[in-house]
């Protein structure tokens, strides 16, 4: 029996309500999730159903992946306050996430007829208007709330909603405001430039693409440290910087803080765990997190890459006899050689060696990508991609340069699956030298002559998952399909229908970072 004068338990009725909420918050902001939830409960049970209690319960279910106990609560508060704001765009974003667009337009509909005057509901009826093909719609909310918008988000959205409409001026009127007015903003000189580049205005998208990757990829800063890739890493990635600094040293080429990056990215491979495969990726430790963070994935070098006088394409070529022997093969296929001149493809090849712009490592395979939108952009790609369109009006002049990247390959590792790509026209060269290829009838592509469905999805043609893999050669091995191997040649270009169902042949290189085989892709109009 409890002695009498033994301070008595609290009873959880009668405890202040306002107290248990601050309570509960605070357990949720040490990580006491469960605790949390449960002091909530006990507030609402001394309190009945107010608002802001059932508000903060769906916080905290949410918090928990309990997305349809978070749903509940904010249903709840709602009906004890149809105005509560907060609860209102709490449940319009959740079911937006969830693909329930109907109930999410509902839901910001709501939320705007309540206020009109509030950013975040004109964006968010935008944003699932947009999705719903209402572009239109998606204009009229956001067009008054431009000019006092209060991040770059806003006018990014409006210049998606006017580009839809085909209102490409008033697009770009929108994202210049958006840099004007924000000009810190990665995002917003990165859009800028994705809609400079569609328009065919290479040069000026450059520039724009140079301004944001400026901003993201800046040594030492910590401009972006929440984004998931200066969190996450793979054991190939970290190799190849590792090895890509060791390479810049032996050449004489000082990095700023090379050693210091390279003892922190040596720290986090050695913290890998060893059964993880090498493509895989893992949340660096925050015990580590620190260290690397002022050279992971940051711009520690980037070479120079001008304009050539003279040209960049080799002149020697008949460019002509090219471009028809292209359509002489029904689908579309080419194969040129030697297709660069010899001053271009160094030029080229050392800005892709020597630059420290390889952020990609979401590849299972375990390869690294760069892209002309976050670093891998110069005046010389936008040279050559111009001199395609010259050379061979009939193949590229109708199509817009859609996308442009490289990759650098591991030899340990694979490389893409079978896929074909979204565009219209594919071209796909070389720059590794030949000495570096252990097998010289492969190391380059495989491409069937078949093209994919024109029923079937970019999730049909272009995953690279074992069941759609499967599904791919089951359709070719149906249809007849034959492949043809073109062997990986330094300065061999393949142009070929982006359709046509390709990967990546076997990668046989020597060890040693220079001799990684590296390719370029260009991706020209609309599949």
């Amino acid at each position: 029996m409890q002695d009498r004068d033994e301070p008595q338990a609290a009873n959880p009725a009668t405890q202040d309500a306002d107290a248990l909420s601050a309570i509960a918050l605070n357990l949720m902001r040490v990580g006491r999730a469960n605790d949390a939830a449960a002091t909530l409960r006990r507030a609402l049970r001394a309190a009945g159903p107010r608002p802001d209690l059932l508000f903060n319960l769906g916080i905290v279910e949410e918090g928990r992946g309990l997305a349809a106990e978070a749903e509940r609560a904010w249903r709840e508060a709602l009906e004890s306050e149809p105005a509560h704001r907060r609860a209102r765009l709490r449940l319009a974003v959740l079911c937006e996430r969830q693909g329930r667009l109907a109930e999410a337009t509902a839901e910001w509909e709501a939320a705007y007829a309540v206020e009109p005057v509030d950013p975040a509901a004109a964006v968010g009826l935008a944003r699932v208007r947009l999705a719903g093909g209402d572009a239109r719609g998606a204009c009229v909310v956001l067009e008054p709330h431009l000019p006092r918008a209060e991040s770059a988000y806003l006018p990014i959205l409006l210049s998606r909603a006017r580009e839809a409409l085909g209102d490409d001026p008033g697009a770009l009127d929108a994202l210049h405001h958006a840099t004007a007015a924000f000009p810190g903003d990665d995002m917003a000189w990165r859009a800028l430039g994705q809609l400079e580049k569609r328009l065919g205005r290479l040069e000026e998208a450059i520039r724009s693409f140079d301004r944001a990757h400026a901003l993201l990829r800046a040594p030492a800063s910590s401009y972006g440290l929440e984004r998931p890739e200066f969190r996450h890493a793979t054991r190939a990635k970290l190799w190849h910087d590792i090895e890509q600094l060791d390479w810049l040293d032996a050449r004489g080429i000082r990095v700023p803080g090379g050693a210091e990056a390279r003892a922190a990215l040596a720290r986090l491979l050695a913290a890998v765990p060893e059964s993880l495969p090498d493509g895989e990726s893992f949340a660096v430790p925050p015990a580590l997190r620190a260290r690397v963070a002022p050279w992971y994935n940051r711009c520690l070098h980037r070479a120079a890459a001008p304009r050539l006088a003279g040209g960049a394409l080799n002149p020697a070529l008949d460019w002509g006899a090219l471009e028809a022997a292209y359509f002489a093969t029904g689908p579309g296929l080419v194969v040129v050689d030697d297709f660069l001149r010899a001053e271009a493809l160094a030029n080229l090849r050392s800005f892709c060696l020597e630059s420290t712009f390889w952020y990609d490592a979401a590849h299972a395979n375990g390869y690294v990508g760069a892209y002309v939108h976050d670093g891998f952009a110069a005046p010389l790609l936008a040279q050559i991609a111009a001199e395609f369109r010259a050379r061979m009006p009939q193949i590229f002049a109708a199509h817009a340069l859609l996308q442009l990247w490289a990759y650098h390959y591991d030899s340990r590792l694979a490389g893409i699956e079978m896929h074909a790509d979204f565009a219209a026209v594919n071209v796909n060269f070389w720059l590794t030298p030949d000495e570096a290829n252990l097998d010289p009838e492969s190391g380059g592509m495989i491409i069937w002559d078949r093209e994919a469905p024109a029923d079937w999805t970019a999730a049909d043609y272009n995953r690279t998952d074992p069941e759609a893999k499967r599904a791919i050669r089951e359709w070719l091995e149906a249809e007849g399909a034959k492949g043809t191997r073109i062997a990986h040649r330094q300065n061999r270009v393949v142009i070929f229908n982006s359709d046509l169902f390709h990967r990546t042949d076997d990668v046989r290189f020597r060890p040693g970072y220079g001799n990684r085989r590296l390719n370029v892709t260009m991706l020209y109009g609309w599949r």
